[in-house]
């Protein structure tokens, strides 16, 4: 599991927890990208533009990304 900014415009989040893929599905919308082996998904990646607040305070308030 990571969670990073990069390029100062964008966080990026990776996971490869089942859970917490659908629960970001749920959250957030589908992936920027999906990471497969054969037909299993292996890990997921978004990227949310620091511009949409609505999806940041998605993230912060309800997700579960540091598992606390």
């Amino acid at each position: 599991r990571q969670m990073c900014i990069r390029d100062r415009n964008k966080i990026v989040i990776y996971t490869n927890k089942v859970s917490l893929q659908k629960q970001l599905n749920k959250l957030i919308g589908e992936p920027t990208k999906e990471y497969k082996i054969k037909r299993s998904i292996a890990g997921s990646l978004w990227e949310v533009p620091l511009e949409d607040k609505t999806r940041i305070q998605k993230l912060i308030v309800k997700a579960n990304i540091f598992e606390l």
